[in-house]
């Protein structure tokens, strides 16, 4: 899998997250009954997600490798700081 597809991923499993936790403050839901399901599925269908209550051990698996390999690359960045002669400002940069 290459990068983009790798972050469209990561960003697609954010956005069920969110909208998971989001569903239980819209209607007050503190667990995972017949009523959280019912918007669950709502939500799917008309917003073409993939929310659930509970994730397979490989999937969350896959997804903290995943999240530790990025972490890992963001921490072994190069990082450069460029300074104005003129003024004395800096612009920060990092690889990406």
């Amino acid at each position: 899998m290459d990068k983009l597809q790798s972050y469209i991923e990561q960003a697609k499993m954010r956005a069920d997250t969110i909208c998971h936790e989001l569903i239980h403050t819209l209607i007050d839901c503190r667990n995972h009954g017949s009523e959280f399901q019912y918007w669950c599925s709502v939500f799917n269908d008309k917003f073409n997600m993939n929310m659930s209550t509970r994730y397979s051990l490989e999937e969350q698996s896959v997804a903290f490798q995943r999240a530790r390999k990025e972490i890992s690359a963001k921490r072994n960045r190069k990082k450069y700081s460029i300074t104005c002669k003129n003024c004395g400002g800096k612009i920060k940069l990092e690889e990406l």
